[in-house]
């Protein structure tokens, strides 16, 4: 394909390149040493499922054009510059830290899909956090600073954003069972587990003075009194047997309040 030495529009003659079929129309923009290429139409004849009117980007220097990676609608072609005989390391994430995918030589076209801030990278003279993800000639993610792209420092115009991946939620942590013991008044000698939160409801089990019982959640009820105090909180129990007891026989601080971090019951009485 011959190379204007000025801006203007061409038609491919190569029946195929890449992911663009002969027809298509392409401008091309000549500063110095530096090619942008960028697809201005497709023809209605494309394959099925192409767009018709994607844009390509593409930069490349002299013979280096000619042997670019194909591009695909959407992707910007640059150039690995600045990295000497070392290279360029492609990391699996936007930093230096993450794990090693390939290294790439100085001069190599590689195909940017989008650009996201990851690592502040200072090298080459110059400093950047933006980070190139690669989709060819192998995917992963490059720093900017070593690739020749539109911006000399920043995010280029001409390359999409990557989209900021969602975060993962964290995990409800499973509150772990409220407990109290069971305090009975000097002449009582047990207390009756109950269906519901009153002491009309049937009486399941007993449970002996001094039991510890695990508390899924409270509820008003009935309202208990016994000399000097009353309470209309009842704990629903799931061991040492399940049902309701009378927050008033409990070791609670208060006994007519409800306990903080102990959830509340969907059933209330009354």
């Amino acid at each position: 394909m011959f190379l204007p030495q000025t801006s203007g529009v061409i038609e491919l003659r190569t029946s195929r390149f890449g992911d663009l079929r002969r027809g298509s129309k392409l401008t091309l923009a000549v500063a110095g040493a530096s090619v942008a290429l960028v697809v201005t139409g497709v023809p209605a004849q494309a394959a099925p499922g192409q767009a018709a009117a994607s844009r390509v980007g593409a930069t490349a220097t002299g013979s280096a054009a000619r042997a670019a990676v194909a591009p695909r609608p959407g992707d910007f072609l640059a150039r690995v510059v600045r990295t000497g005989s070392a290279g360029l390391a492609v990391r699996a994430k936007a930093t230096t830290a993450s794990a090693f995918v390939r290294r790439l030589p100085n001069g190599a076209m590689v195909r940017i899909s989008c650009q996201a801030a990851g690592q502040v990278v200072t090298g080459a003279g110059r400093k950047s956090n933006v980070w190139n993800q690669l989709s060819g000639p192998v995917s992963g993610w490059v720093s900017d600073i070593y690739t020749l792209t539109p911006a000399v420092s920043g995010f280029s115009p001409q390359i999409r954003r990557c989209p900021r991946p969602t975060p993962t939620p964290k995990p409800t942590p499973t509150p772990t069972p409220a407990t109290t013991v069971v305090v009975l008044p000097a002449w009582g000698t047990s207390l009756a587990v109950r269906t519901e939160p009153t002491t009309k409801a049937s009486a399941t089990s007993q449970l002996a003075n001094g039991s510890r019982v695990t508390i899924s959640c409270q509820a008003t009820g009935e309202r208990v009194a016994t000399t000097g105090a009353s309470s209309a909180v009842w704990n629903k129990i799931s061991a040492p047997t399940a049902g309701w007891i009378s927050n008033l026989y409990t070791s609670a601080a208060n006994k007519d309040a409800f306990t903080a971090g102990i959830p509340r019951c969907q059933t209330t009485l009354g």
